[in-house]
């Protein structure tokens, strides 16, 4: 199943420095997915309803009912046993530009 483009609230942990940490007892966040390598394993970002205006960061109109904003600083991998239940998806167009973003970004 491919679940590019949803939103899932996500058990991401307890942060560590200035890693975007999760709320409550389960730490969970709203996440956007990127890219799904296998059945157990997916490329994610979290996302926040907090609107910043710098290099990476990238604000866009989910259906979630809110503004959400991805934090490109944060893209990880992560177990999919860690994804708890969707909450919504990205528009075509906004996933298409988030990817171009964050290409611009991870020019090494």
């Amino acid at each position: 199943m491919d679940i590019r483009r949803e939103i899932w609230y996500a058990s991401i942990g307890e942060n560590i420095g200035f890693e975007e940490d999760g709320k409550g007892k389960k730490y969970a966040r709203p996440v956007l997915i990127l890219k799904v390598f296998n059945r157990k394993l997916c490329c994610i970002i979290p996302l926040s309803t907090t609107s910043r205006r710098r290099k990476f960061y990238y604000p866009f109109n989910s259906n979630t009912g809110k503004t959400s904003v991805v934090l490109f600083s944060q893209v990880r991998v992560m177990d999919s046993s860690r994804l708890k239940n969707k909450i919504g998806f990205s528009s075509k167009d906004d996933f298409i530009k988030i990817k171009e973003k964050l290409r611009e970004l991870l020019k090494i």
